[in-house]
This record gives C-alpha cells, sequence and structure tokens, in this order.
C-alpha cells in the first residue's frame, strides 16, 4: 500500500501503468538528458492518490539534476516536445549550422565554440528579459536579408501547419525535423542566391 511507482516511460498512461502494477500510487516523469550534468528540465505529475508529503520527495531528488515544473497527468504527452525531445531539436539545428560552417572553410572548434554560446546567450535572454519571445526573434532578424526572412517565416509557416494538422499524432519528431532540415537546406540555396543576384527570385 506503500508503494510509489515512478514512471519515466514516454506515452505510457496511469492506466497503462495500472495493467502492470495493480492499484498503486503513481508519478510520472518526464525528464531530459542534460539531467546527465545537472542541468535537466523534468515534467512531473501524479495521481490524486500520491500525498503532498510524497510528492514532494519526488521532486526533490528530480531537482537536484535540474529544474522541476508540474502539470496535470493529462499533458504528460503534450510536454514531450517542450522538453524531452527539445534537446534533440537543438543538437539538430546546431548540427546543420556547424556543418554549414565547415563547408565555408570555418573550423570546426570556431563554428561549435560561436554556435554553444550563441544557443546560450540566447537562452539566457528568454530567461532573463522582459521581452516577448516574438520580440527577441524580431529583434533578431532587424538586419537580415529578405531571403532569410522569407525561410524562417515558411519554416514557422511549416512547422505550425504540421502541429495543427487534424490527423497529426501526438508527437512525431522525425517529421519535424524533416521539415527542419528542408528549410536549413533551403536558406543555404537562399544564400547562394542572394550572394549570386542580391536578392532571392
Amino acid at each position: 500500500n506503500n508503494l510509489i511507482v515512478i514512471s519515466i516511460v514516454a506515452g505510457k498512461t496511469v492506466s497503462d501503468l495500472t495493467q502492470i502494477f495493480g492499484n498503486q500510487k503513481f508519478i510520472r516523469v518526464m525528464p531530459n538528458t542534460p539531467a546527465l550534468i545537472n542541468e535537466g528540465a523534468t515534467a512531473i505529475a501524479r495521481t490524486q492518490s500520491v500525498t503532498d508529503d510524497e510528492f514532494n520527495i519526488v521532486k526533490q531528488i528530480f531537482a537536484s539534476i535540474g529544474v522541476v515544473e508540474e502539470i496535470d497527468d493529462n499533458l504528460m504527452n503534450e510536454i514531450i516536445p517542450v522538453n524531452g525531445s527539445m534537446p534533440a531539436f537543438l543538437y539538430y539545428f546546431a548540427k546543420c549550422f556547424i556543418d554549414k560552417a565547415l563547408k565555408d572553410g570555418i573550423s570546426y572548434e570556431v563554428a561549435k565554440s560561436l554556435c554553444v554560446q550563441a544557443i546560450i546567450g540566447s537562452a539566457k535572454m528568454i530567461a532573463n528579459t522582459d521581452k516577448s519571445i516574438d520580440e527577441l526573434i524580431k529583434d533578431s532578424l532587424k538586419n537580415k536579408k529578405t531571403s532569410e526572412l522569407k525561410v524562417y517565416r515558411n519554416l514557422k509557416a511549416d512547422i505550425m501547419a504540421f502541429k495543427t494538422q487534424k490527423n497529426a499524432p501526438v508527437y512525431d519528431e522525425a517529421a519535424e525535423l524533416k521539415i527542419i532540415q528542408k528549410y536549413v537546406t533551403k536558406m543555404e540555396d537562399a544564400e547562394k542566391q542572394y550572394s549570386q543576384a542580391g536578392r532571392l527570385d
């Protein structure tokens, strides 16, 4: 009766867990891989039978390796791209730009250093300024070329369209990554056109 089951399995509902463990107290957790260096971002939810004291003990465990936020259990699938898979997107995005830098003759060490600091600095801007993310994006793109702006807006539109499809799965990381890759390629093509003709046809 005193057993508390802590699950970090994505997509397994309380109903699924009950079939495996019986009628226990459940706490569902969605951590991410930066927890390995004590920089984790963890979402946590509980069933009604878990007491505040029990829940706080589990929260403290995950707070020791990063940030913890409580959410409703019915949002545990929706939270996956927000924190659970977010590192994969950032790694992939960073890789695309570092690979592009290598093609342009920039050393890996320099590209990695600048890319990593750009990500850290941007995250701190989101966390520590009063500006909305939309305002930060607008500020960052003020002096960008027309071609870059067009690619960015199309990327944003395609990702939003994917997310709002009526028959879209709860979350499809591979499909969204393909959208990002497509627009990274378009960004490269746009830069070539811009450099050759001074504009994007």
